[in-house]
């Protein structure tokens, strides 16, 4: 089961699936290029946004917080930590 889609400025497509995995696909190819990782394998990632401002990063939302993803460093079958985690103490919850 697919959690969310995004198209990327760099022809990449981010997908979400059922085990907390994000994967990131050429368009061009067809082919997965790496993963992103960082949220718990027991949820899933239900909603996906790509930055307009240039940097080709990735928010992903899941598991009661969001993370944000370099697509940059998503290449050659890595499995990619997040740059960083936005969590609230008074923020939303599953």
């Amino acid at each position: 089961c697919v959690g969310a889609v995004v198209v990327c400025s760099d022809a990449r497509v981010v997908s979400s699936g059922e085990d907390g995995e994000l994967f990131v696909w050429s368009l061009a190819t067809g082919e997965c290029e790496a993963t992103l990782v960082g949220h718990s394998p027991d949820h899933v990632v239900q909603s996906l946004c790509a930055l307009t401002d240039g940097s080709n990063r990735v928010l992903s939302g899941g598991d009661g917080f969001v993370l944000l993803h370099d697509l940059d460093a998503a290449r050659g079958g890595a499995g990619v930590p997040p740059l960083r985690e936005f969590r609230s103490e008074v923020g939303h919850t599953f």
